[in-house]
């Protein structure tokens, strides 16, 4: 680490804005008693010629892009680092970002070595990891950056889907949980998603590994490298690693594979088209209009690719820049905005690059185009935090705007936040809209992938990896939409700021509904995963002998719809999410409507039942009343409530209320069926679970409280 050199001076870091920070503990100034101070993190930044309004820098921040990055993506990488500069200019100092590019042939700046403090590089690795970090290197006394480096792997570009199902399904099921939430769930695991979304052979392994690292800690977690699909780390605890804040702990990978495996399934649909190999463009002049002129790099349209990476790059850039994540970014605008025609090429969908929002790929439909992919340049919210750390007036008046819109701020805590719109992989202002195009997408690709994804000579095992890929995606939807259940909006202001918004703000009772009602048909309703006989029959498995037998040679169907249903009902009625909506009762003025806990469990009922009914049909065995796939949830349903209603150990103060709740909704669910079945035959398979039904009803609510925890 260098000297400390005279002349920087450290700038008191502020919540509201969103800087990484030192932490100092300053004695001397404080009359000899320890005080934590936070110096934000930056560059030294002074101007060359103080007497110009526009200056050069007296040192500018110099990034060398190392030889290693393939020459297609070069500009991209270049394009990402360079629109920082216009940030930069807003304080007086243009050129303040100067790139190098190090060349291998020509021998330009090979003389510069990459683990050399003295140099910044942006460095490619080729470890099929699909990372990319930002690592920097401040002084602790004062938070000036001297160093920063930004590591991109090419994996996400190159792998259709870098994740298992089961790691998708469950890292989705799993984002909406609060972290005081995997101890319980360790203790529950019939609740737990990683064991539900987990192949039946690993569950005891995956429940093993999470009652252990629920006494460990996060760091138990961050070694299971060996550990089953769903036990990965960023599954067990949703961004574990960014306990410690620091630019170092980006981990855009599972986003990214997933953005990029979509993009792939829509070409291969014929969602996205008119490329051509880059090879095919030295005859453009010969070309007829209709004919495709874009390149494909890596198997990818250059105009979803190029865009992807260079959004990467300005995030990253961001990191070395000293600003943190900011969950916020992708609720800046409407999706249907972003995706307009006056939008798309005109500004850019993000209201920062430091948020982590997925690709945008949308069906086209009334006036909802195909708008930009990726972010296309910094937002409003990257140039104000620019101006507040860079600035050599007084930084107070710039952070006397943080209630303007686009400046809105959340990091890591967000994500357990109840405020739906500090997401990670959501976008638009209203995420819900975002769901429901993300399932338009699955439905079109479900309707049409047997035909025109998979080619003749090709394995059945792409049906079967496409049909994962859009079960992942359903699953991503799902848990978007529960954010809302329960939700409050936060903001970070301070009494005085220019706003009347209240820090807690319970969101609106209309989206609350919208968005349990989006949950309820997207899980609980048989025809909401596509399923067909014709399909069922294609999801083969390639398995090979030395293997090990990783697949089953047929799908599973009904455990992979049931381990969904069951984190959907997870998500719903659970200790923090309950406990959020009785909560927004009492913030809500009296009078108003509000969103209440006997509503939620009524609406999840009503639609888990909803095919125990009056009906002169008659059933068979081969047509019967409740389906195979209605039964299981409809258990699954029941299970809760039983533990609910038996004294279950419940966190907080809501759990009187839902043990007497749960007892009035087994007593509502008899009524129904005693109303519905009676004196009438019904099928075997209806007829035995709905007996047991009302046999584990009624001993439950005869049941003494043998519990106590």
């Amino acid at each position: 680490m260098p000297e400390r050199e005279p002349g920087f001076e450290p700038r008191v870091a502020d919540r509201r804005v969103g800087i990484y920070y030192a932490d100092y503990v300053d004695r001397a100034r404080h009359d000899g008693e320890s005080q934590v101070v936070r110096y934000a993190n930056r560059w030294r930044m002074e101007k060359a010629d103080p007497s110009l309004s526009l200056s050069p820098p007296k040192r500018p921040i110099v990034y060398h892009i190392e030889h290693t990055t393939p020459i297609r993506y070069r500009r991209w990488v270049r394009d990402g680092i360079l629109p920082w500069n216009k940030a930069f200019e807003q304080v007086g100092i243009v050129d303040a970002i100067v790139v190098l590019q190090q060349d291998a042939r020509s021998g330009a700046y090979m003389d510069r070595d990459p683990e050399d403090s003295r140099w910044s590089f942006v460095r490619w690795t080729n470890s099929r990891m699909g990372f990319a970090i930002g690592p920097v290197h401040f002084h602790p006394d004062t938070g000036e950056i001297y160093e920063a480096d930004i590591v991109m792997d090419e994996g996400f570009i190159s792998s259709y889907a870098a994740q298992h199902l089961e790691t998708e399904l469950a890292s989705a099921a799993m984002s909406t949980l609060h972290p005081e939430l995997v101890g319980w769930l360790a203790g529950n695991p019939s609740w737990d998603p990683r064991v539900r979304l987990a192949s039946p052979d690993d569950r005891p392994a995956v429940i093993a590994l999470a009652q252990a690292m629920a006494a460990a800690g996060t760091a138990g977690a961050l070694a299971l490298g060996d550990a089953p699909a769903t036990m990965l780390p960023q599954v067990w605890r949703p961004h574990a690693s960014f306990s410690g804040a620091g630019p170092w702990s980006c981990r855009v990978q599972p986003g990214l594979s997933g953005s990029v495996a979509s993009v792939r399934l829509a070409m291969e649909l014929g969602l996205i088209g008119n490329w051509a190999p880059a090879a095919d463009h030295d005859n453009d002049a010969e070309r007829d209009d209709d004919e495709p002129t874009e390149s494909l790099l890596d198997g990818l349209p250059e105009s979803f690719v190029g865009p992807l990476l260079r959004d990467v790059v300005m995030h990253e850039v961001g990191h070395t820049m000293g600003l943190m994540h900011n969950w916020k970014g992708s609720a800046q605008y409407e999706f249907a905005e972003i995706n307009s025609v006056g939008f798309k090429g005109n500004q850019s969908l993000l209201g920062t690059v430091m948020d982590y929002a997925p690709a945008n790929l949308v069906v086209e439909q009334g006036e909802l185009i195909q708008g930009d992919y990726a972010a296309i340049d910094i937002g409003p919210y990257d140039m104000w935090a620019i101006e507040w750390n860079y600035t050599d007036g007084d930084p107070k008046e710039v952070v006397a705007r943080a209630a303007e819109p686009g400046l809105g701020f959340m990091a890591e805590d967000g994500q357990f936040s109840p405020d739906p719109q500090a997401k990670v992989w959501d976008l638009g202002a209203n995420s819900l809209d975002h769901a429901e195009a993300t399932i338009a997408f699955v439905e079109h690709a479900r309707s049409r992938f047997l035909e025109t994804a998979i080619e003749d000579g090709e394995s059945w095992q792409k049906a079967r990896r496409i049909w994962g890929l859009l079960l992942g995606k359903q699953m991503r939807a799902i848990s978007e939409a529960a954010n809302w259940v329960g939700g409050a909006h936060i903001t970070k202001f301070f009494k005085g700021d220019a706003t009347g918004t209240d820090p807690v703000t319970p969101v609106a009772v209309e989206e609350q509904r919208r968005a349990l009602s989006f949950i309820v048909d997207q899980a609980f309703r048989d025809e909401a995963f596509g399923i067909n006989p014709g399909l069922l029959r294609k999801l083969g498995s390639d398995n090979w002998y030395d293997d090990g037998f990783s697949d089953d040679h047929d799908w599973p169907i009904h455990d992979s719809v049931l381990g969904m249903q069951a984190s959907a009902l997870t998500m719903l009625m659970n200790p923090t999410r309950l406990r959020r909506v009785q909560d927004n009762e009492l913030r809500t003025d009296e009078g108003a409507d509000a969103l209440t806990v006997p509503e939620l469990l009524a609406v999840v009922r009503e639609a888990v039942w909803a095919s125990v009914k009056r009906s002169d049909r008659k059933f068979t065995n081969r047509d019967p009343m409740i389906s195979s796939i209605e039964r299981n949830c409809q258990d699954e349903h029941l299970s809760r409530l039983v533990d609910l209603a038996t004294g279950m150990s419940w966190p907080g103060a809501s759990g009187h209320d839902l043990q007497a709740l749960a007892r009035q909704e087994l007593r509502l669910i008899g009524e129904q069926i005693k109303d519905s079945a009676s004196d009438r035959a019904l099928d075997a398979y209806s007829g035995a679970h709905l007996a047991d039904v009302v046999e584990r009803i009624t001993r439950s609510l005869e049941a003494a409280y043998l519990r106590n925890d």
